[in-house]
């Protein structure tokens, strides 16, 4: 499979306005005897992308986007289109729609990438601007393509065609029209309505995603040798070609960082961290941080600054910061094993504690919390479309099991108050005297019935798994107490003081238990 990746370039463009109409051009041209229906598109055979490149000009950026073709004699020929983003981003989605569905969706994958990218960077012009500042976003990052353009994307990705969308949606098709063409504002109502057909959130209608540069990789598992220089387990390398990530709206900040876990061995591989670069002064005592300190390298022993992923600990003497590692993977004993003469338990333990440390009885100049954890493509995946399709009945299902779960562990509860209760009044009832035997042997039979009663409604709440396993029973109906309402115990006591009022009270047994 040939894959071509994202690059960035600053071409060279000579034309009179961004808004000047452009048509497409052959390179090599089309003799005159082989039309572009003669033509195949390479993505059909060696899943060949088309190159995006971007740059930024003096009225806005500039895309130019090569598609490339092959004819029945082999002969390869590039159909390149130049011109302003947002106008050759409509011709070329439709030409990416043509070739296939798929091409499509990687298409504007790597279509918002790269402008993301190009918008990123410094400007040539102002070195102290971002080429974002200058293309007039009013909003920044959160201005980088218009709703047209994204109802236009979900559309194509969706594979629907706008009458479709018109039935599902009910909105009138010459209204859609006009909101692909962006001559219409898309309200928020008709945002939610399209939400609903096409399988989103209606805020990715009404706002583009929010994408961050990956600046760094980490292997959590391996120390390794790169270009001579030592890097270490859980370090941050450093790399400007790892893209871009889109970055969760609850988390994102502008000062919002993303480094990728790159280990293949281990359970973390691919995943995504996000912190933010502020630089505060606190402790974070077992937390997951990135941090920044200098220390020397093992290769040829000159200090340098250098970035770690672990777990913040405070070193022995108070004063210092260890950090432990994220992974498991990396604690090791295999081939260890006790005996009289040597590999005691302290050897054990102290392997263990060798390879938990990252780097311990450090001074870090920067220390910065993770707040997330992401794995994209199980985020990102065509089963959240499926399900936001279907949202009104399957969220309606999950909160209605939600609902009972937490209406039978409610009733367990109750049912471990009471009991504990009745309990600790036996506890204080005298030994002595027939009544008090009888009274005693009744409590003993209502703690039973609700042991019973409990295991029931815990088996139907978590499965046939042993309750016993699932929640260790407290023994303090003080504890217990906490987790309800003032008006919810008041009920409780008094639901406590009934029993003990009826097993005070004669029953048909009694007598024949006094006999």
């Amino acid at each position: 499979m040939h894959i071509h990746h994202i690059k960035v370039a600053y071409v060279q463009v000579f034309y009179k306005s961004l808004y000047m109409k452009y048509e497409p051009r052959f390179d090599p041209k089309l003799p005159k005897d082989l039309s572009e229906k003669q033509l195949t598109s390479t993505y059909f055979d060696t899943r060949q992308l088309p190159k995006i490149e971007m740059t930024m000009a003096k009225d806005g950026v500039v895309a130019r986007v090569v598609f490339y073709f092959i004819s029945k004699k082999k002969q390869i020929f590039e159909k390149i289109y130049l011109g302003p983003q947002q106008e050759i981003y409509k011709i070329c989605a439709r030409q990416a729609s043509k070739i296939g569905l798929n091409l499509e969706r990687q298409f504007n994958n790597v279509w918002n990438t790269t402008f993301t990218e190009v918008l990123n960077q410094q400007s040539k012009k102002n070195s102290d601007k971002l080429n974002l500042e200058l293309n007039k976003n009013k909003y920044g990052l959160y201005d980088t393509f218009r709703p047209a353009q994204l109802l236009n994307q979900k559309l194509i990705e969706s594979g629907m065609a706008v009458d479709d969308l018109a039935n599902l949606s009910d909105v009138n098709k010459a209204t859609i029209f006009r909101h692909l063409k962006d001559e219409f504002e898309i309200s928020r109502e008709v945002a939610i309505k399209y939400a609903k057909a096409l399988g989103c959130d209606p805020v990715e209608i009404l706002f583009n995603e929010l994408n961050v540069s990956i600046w760094g990789s980490t292997d959590t598992i391996s120390d390794l040798l790169l270009k001579r220089v030592r890097v270490e387990r859980s370090e941050i390398i450093a790399n400007e070609n790892l893209g871009m990530i889109k970055c969760p709206r609850e988390i994102y900040r502008a000062d919002v960082k993303a480094i990728r876990v790159d280990s293949p061995n281990s359970h973390l591989h691919n995943l995504i961290a996000f912190y933010y670069s502020s630089n505060e002064k606190k402790v974070f005592e077992d937390q997951i941080v990135v941090v920044g300190t200098n220390i020397k390298d093992r290769s040829d022993g000159s200090p340098r600054a250098r970035y770690f992923i672990g777990i913040y600990k405070t070193n022995r003497n108070g004063k210092t910061v260890d950090l432990h590692t994220i992974d498991p993977e990396v604690i090791n004993v295999e081939g260890i094993v006790p005996d009289e003469d040597f590999n005691s338990l302290e050897d054990v333990v102290s392997q263990v504690q060798t390879d938990r440390e990252v780097v311990e009885d450090i001074n870090p100049f920067f220390v910065a919390p993770v707040v997330s954890f992401i794995n994209p493509a199980k985020l990102y995946s065509k089963t959240r479309t499926d399900v936001q399709k279907k949202y009104k009945d399957i969220y309606t299902d999950n909160r209605i099991d939600e609902d009972l779960n937490y209406k039978n562990f409610k009733e367990i509860q109750k049912m471990s108050y009471l009991k504990q209760r009745l309990e600790d009044y036996l506890k204080e009832i005298d030994t002595g005297g027939v009544e008090t035997l009888l009274v005693k042997d009744k409590i003993k039979t209502l703690i039973d019935v609700s042991s019973n009663i409990q295991d029931t409604i815990g088996k139907a709440a978590y499965g046939d798994a042993k309750f016993e396993k699932r929640i260790k029973p407290i023994k303090d109906s003080n504890l217990i107490k906490a987790d309800f309402t003032p008006e919810e115990l008041k009920k409780l006591n008094k639901k406590f003081d009934e029993i003990i009022e009826k097993t005070e009270q004669p029953t048909l047994g009694d007598e024949e238990f006094r006999n």
